[in-house]
């Protein structure tokens, strides 16, 4: 359960202010990002640095704020635990006399634009159907599309399987059992990776060419096709290449378009991103159960054809109830050309002298503009060999929290692929069908985020709340006991040990739902924070670029983990899990080492991000 994949051309744009109290305020327990005067010095008018704590991959938001208040306006506060979900209540500020009525005619729903409900809704169902895939996906390629002498008509599989180690029809059941999880850990590993990267080129066709409306559509037809072929044997990756790029196009836009609805300093943002976060747990906790009772019920097609459903209601809720999400958008962007002088986006939506065109009178690239002003860097002038070489080292200090996140994804990802295979070989489930262990993860981290922000927020009440990357190495801490809660756990109970023979009830499922809850901290130790750690820390020229690198990040951890998992196949299961933990374990100790150096470097406070005043424009 992880951030949805972001586009580096829109990232910094999408998310919640990084929060900060005044006079001295701390980032986690970094000094936060400071407000910046506009050339024409004219304090919060001119106010354009706007950094990002974005929201998805691979599908899910997680968003930490440890400050009590926002930075911009200075009217504005509110105490929010993860976008809001630590039960607190965002304090709203008056907009223009408006508050929090009716703000710029769009309706209203719980004090949010009707449109945030309708792409909540988009999410739940793309994460739906995403989700019931995962769930099916290693236990199907196992059973049906590598079984003996069917795999090599699979259109595409001979290529890959070149490529990854081909199962040997001939040879005999232990060692052909061997090679098909050691390639369907393979293929696992690079489908989710792929799953990564296509968002970045899709976000920037968005922001460049297309404008996000056409491309959420596109991919979510994409992939409603993609997952309805993945029920025809033969065409399986075919389909699955589909989900791909349709994802590509689907994930950076809908999120793009939460942005959209509120104006910078908006306290109702950090909230709004909380809901949508919600709903994509919603569809990610639901989707194995329904999947793993439709396997049971009809076979593996059948949950396959869910997930095209769920997208077939995915697309319907978007295209029926757009009009919200354009009222939605057109009033936040009516707000700011009013409070601004003039509108502002990505494509250039008003006029330099202050006019502006009338909402939704503008061409669709406009319209799909970000009214947030995230900067003002002009591109014509802008020398990316000149700003590297000024946070050279600041940028090699963020590629190094990145490099060693992989490692974090690499053990993570183990969950939907060789912890699967394992639960299904060797864990008691009392009747449950297998894929309903993949829907603990989310369910713990709606259950698990209140307390894991209360503690951040009583320690640093108490001043001793820890600096960002230590909170990433406990996070990569947590997630290696994890492990070693379940290779003992192996062990004591024969499972998976040398010469054994799979038996479903051998280990008790308290064993996996511990190693489950304790790798979920983790998770909420080092995801969130990494993201908006990295996206405060950035050099303003850079944001997006180093958000893309975080999220390349996972796509090299999550390749990664289906090269580990494949040692699964030919090693006892204590074994694998130890070496996975000790893959974690050394990420956490790389970080804890590093920690006072990494800090230092990527002091938010220390940006050098002056440009020469000629080099802006309003983006």
């Amino acid at each position: 359960a992880r951030a949805s994949p972001a586009t580096p051309a829109n990232a910094a744009a999408l998310a919640p202010n990084p929060p900060a109290s005044r006079g001295g305020a701390t980032y986690g327990s970094m000094p936060a990002p400071t407000r910046r005067e506009g050339d024409d010095g004219e304090g919060d008018d001119g106010y354009h640095i706007y950094m990002a704590s974005r929201n998805e991959a691979e599908g899910r938001v997680l968003l930490h704020f440890s400050s009590d208040e926002d930075v911009d306006p200075p009217s504005s506060s509110s105490r929010l635990g993860l976008g809001g979900f630590d039960g607190s209540t965002a304090t709203r500020e008056a907009d223009d006399g408006d508050g929090d009525g009716d703000r710029g005619g769009d309706r209203q729903m719980f004090g949010h634009p009707s449109g945030l409900f309708v792409l909540c809704a988009t999410e739940t169902w793309e994460r739906y159907s995403y989700y019931a895939m995962r769930a099916l996906l290693v236990l199907y390629m196992r059973d049906v599309l590598l079984a003996r002498g069917a795999w090599s008509d699979v259109w595409g599989m001979r290529t890959l399987a070149s490529a990854y180690g081909a199962p040997d029809d001939d040879a005999p059941d232990e060692t052909r059992d061997a090679q098909v999880l050691a390639l369907a850990s393979r293929l696992y590993g690079l489908y989710t990776a792929l799953a990564y990267l296509t968002p970045l080129p899709g976000g920037y066709l968005a922001d460049r060419h297309f404008g996000a409306h056409p491309l959420i559509v596109l991919g979510a037809a994409t992939m409603g096709v993609g997952h309805a072929l993945l029920a025809r044997r033969r065409a399986f990756l075919m389909g699955a290449a589909l989900i791909v790029l349709g994802n590509g196009c689907f994930k950076p836009n809908v999120s793009t378009r939460v942005g959209r609805l509120y104006r910078r300093g908006d306290s109702r943002r950090d909230v709004a991103f909380g809901i949508f976060y919600c709903g994509i747990n919603l569809g990610a906790a639901v989707a194995p159960l329904a999947a793993g009772m439709l396997h049971r019920a009809d076979g593996y097609e059948a949950g396959f054809v869910s997930a095209a459903v769920g997208m077939a209601a995915c697309l319907a809720t978007y295209a029926f109830f757009g009009r919200l999400i354009d009222a939605g958008e057109a009033a936040a962007r009516k707000r700011f050309e009013g409070a601004d002088g003039g509108a502002v986006g990505s494509r250039g939506v008003g006029s330099a002298g202050g006019g502006s065109i009338p909402a939704g009178r503008e061409p669709r690239s406009q319209r799909d503009a970000d009214p947030v002003p995230v900067g003002r860097i002009r591109r014509d002038r802008f020398d990316l060999v000149k700003v590297v070489r000024r946070h050279r080292r600041r940028l090699g200090a963020m590629l190094a929290v990145c490099a060693l996140s992989a490692g974090f994804w690499c053990a993570y990802e183990q969950q939907g692929n060789t912890t699967a295979l394992f639960a299904d070989q060797w864990v008691d489930l009392a009747g449950a069908p297998t894929e309903f262990i993949q829907s603990i993860n989310p369910v713990l981290i709606l259950a698990l985020t209140p307390a894991v922000t209360r503690t951040w927020e009583r320690q640093r009440r108490n001043g001793n709340e820890p600096s960002q990357i230590t909170k990433m190495a406990i996070g990569a801490g947590l997630c290696a006991a994890s492990y070693v809660v379940l290779a003992v756990a192996a062990a004591a109970s024969g499972a998976g040990t040398a010469g054994s023979t799979a038996t479903k009830n051998q280990m008790s499922f308290v064993w996996l739902f511990v190693h489950l809850a304790v790798l979920t901290t983790g998770e909420l130790y080092l995801s969130p924070v990494g993201l908006s750690f990295i996206t405060a820390a950035a050099p303003v020229e850079l944001t997006g670029v180093s958000v893309g690198a975080w999220f390349l990040s996972s796509f090299a951890g999550n390749y990664l983990s289906g090269e580990l998992g494949s040692l699964y196949a030919v090693t006892a299961a204590p074994t694998f899990f130890f070496i996975v933990a000790s893959t974690a374990a050394a990420v956490s100790a790389a970080l804890f080492f590093a920690s006072p150096a990494l800090t230092r470097e990527l002091d938010p406070a220390t940006v050098d991000d002056e440009l020469d005043a000629h080099e802006y424009e309003q983006i």
